[in-house]
């Protein structure tokens, strides 16, 4: 996983500082509920999120569910 400072504008110019994470190849991003291969989150978030294998795209919940059970 790599990672990098990235700022949003908000429509009334206010600016947030996020961290984005990126996962490695054949990897993706899981909070215990989501799974992305690229994810924007507040920095207190940053220590929720880990790396698992990237699930087949064949696979269906339960198998995804069982899979990050082993992690979390």
């Amino acid at each position: 996983m790599t990672s990098k400072i990235v700022k949003h504008i908000l429509g009334n110019s206010d600016e947030q500082t996020y961290t984005r994470l990126y996962a490695d190849e054949g990897k993706a991003l899981t909070d215990g509920v989501n799974i992305y291969g690229c994810v924007d989150v507040d920095a207190n978030d940053v220590a929720n999120w880990t790396e698992i294998d990237e699930p087949e795209p064949d696979m269906d919940e339960n198998e995804i569910l069982e899979m990050m059970e082993g992690i979390l």
